[in-house]
């Protein structure tokens, strides 16, 4: 909120403007929910418009402050690609200011360009980081290798029809950013277009370009995934917080504004008790998960591994556990489409086998009914599982009590020989 009021100041060069910009924020239904869920975009939110403040601020200045706020905005926008990959959708909007204030001096204006060093680093440090730690530099987490879903992330046809998760993501874009913004989003444009050109530019590519972005995403922005759109919003709120402040600077009267202020902000956040209320049961129940997951966690030992997957988050945050995640066991492939399910039992079995030869314990959470991949019962044709919790059932897994033949199992593809 206060990073908005910033960019709102800077961006309005008015801080009673900026202020409507966070207070616009503030009351948003989407930033109540995700300021306090396991799952949140809030830090990319928060990051991302920080760095435009700074930015602004920034090129409003010369000299070593000038200096100081445009590196400073260049880390966290680099910083910000670490937070989520699709945040570098956000760079043309800080190049299209540039562009547009400078014009033909752009290739000599050398005091520009030191904002752009840390955000190509930033940029570069990615296929680094993902040669590193992923096995290639355009290799993810989000990579077929790594056992995502076998079509694309992101298509045109996603926008308006469906897609192997939800689809029609255009759509709902459109009622996430109506939910959330109400009847403020219509003073949007107009307080665009009363900006100065180069902050309207970085306003409305900044904002713009994210929305466009999951409005072809396959996970519809609705829902646990609306918050991808949280980092656009400070940008279309300095839009109708720049418009009020045009409306009331043109009120007939000047007494008129306090009681017009006043009366449109108690509009705005009338829905937050409401808000509140149901967040407060919705962490009511955070809280109960949260218990489960160090409940189960405490029925294991330091050093367990826990197989899980629908608790696999929990565990490992609250639980201090480490997790194998076996539902990215099996690689996709767009070309069936699907996954090469023939990979699960021989990998899942060889990484088992594995751990227990280092005599690292090894648990198995059945927190999916039925168990994902039929884990369950592949764990128990070729180990011994001992219930050790019912509540939420809990199998330590140890090694069968007769030695089993393996000759039938493939070599796990994705398993590194032993060293």
């Amino acid at each position: 909120v206060a990073a908005t009021a910033l960019l709102g100041r800077y961006a309005t060069g008015s801080w009673w403007r900026g202020w409507w910009a966070a207070l616009i924020v503030a009351v948003m239904p989407d930033l109540w929910r995700f300021s306090t869920a396991a799952w949140s975009d809030v830090p990319s939110m928060f990051v991302i418009t920080l760095a435009a403040a700074l930015f602004l601020a920034g090129r409003q200045r010369e000299g070593k402050a000038a200096l100081t706020l445009t590196v400073a905005a260049g880390l966290l926008l680099g910083y910000s690609i670490f937070l989520r990959y699709a945040n570098v959708v956000v760079l043309p909007a800080f190049a299209a200011y540039d562009l547009w204030q400078a014009r033909r001096h752009i290739f000599t204006d050398w005091a520009r360009y030191p904002f752009y060093i840390p955000v190509a680093l930033g940029v570069l440090a990615v296929p680094a980081f993902n040669a590193v730690y992923y096995g290639g530099p355009l290799v993810t987490s989000y990579s077929p290798v790594h056992g995502w879903y076998p079509l694309p992330p992101f298509a045109w046809r996603y926008a308006l029809g469906p897609s192997f998760i939800d689809g029609h993501s255009l759509i709902e874009m459109a009622r996430t950013v109506w939910r959330n913004l109400g009847f403020v989003l219509i003073l949007v444009p107009l307080g665009w277009a009363r900006l100065a050109r180069e902050n309207a530019l970085l306003c409305l590519l900044a904002a713009g370009t994210t929305l466009v972005l999951y409005s072809m995403y396959a996970f519809a922005p609705v829902g646990i995934n609306s918050r991808f759109l949280l980092p656009a919003m400070p940008f279309l709120a300095v839009g109708a917080g720049h418009a009020i402040g045009e409306i009331g600077a043109r009120l007939p009267r000047m007494e008129w504004r306090p009681a017009a202020g006043g009366a449109l902000a108690l509009l705005l956040a009338w829905p937050v008790p409401g808000l509140a209320r149901e967040l407060t049961a919705r962490n009511e129940q955070y809280a109960a998960t949260a218990a489960r997951a160090r409940a189960l966690a405490a029925a294991t030992p330091d050093d367990a591994v826990l197989i899980a997957y629908a608790l696999g988050d929990h565990l490992a945050f609250y639980g201090d556990r480490s997790i194998l995640n076996y539902r990215r066991i099996p690689t996709s492939d767009p070309d069936l489409p699907g996954y090469h399910l023939e990979e699960v039992e021989p990998c899942l079995v060889q990484i088992v086998d594995r751990l227990l030869a280092d005599a690292t314990p090894v648990y198995y959470v059945e927190d999916t009914a039925p168990p994902f991949w039929d884990s369950l019962a592949l764990l128990q044709r070729h180990f011994t599982l001992t219930r050790v919790r019912d509540e939420l059932p809990l199998f330590q897994v140890t090694a069968p009590a007769t030695p089993r033949a393996d000759d039938t199992l493939a070599p796990c593809p994705r398993l590194r020989p032993p060293e």
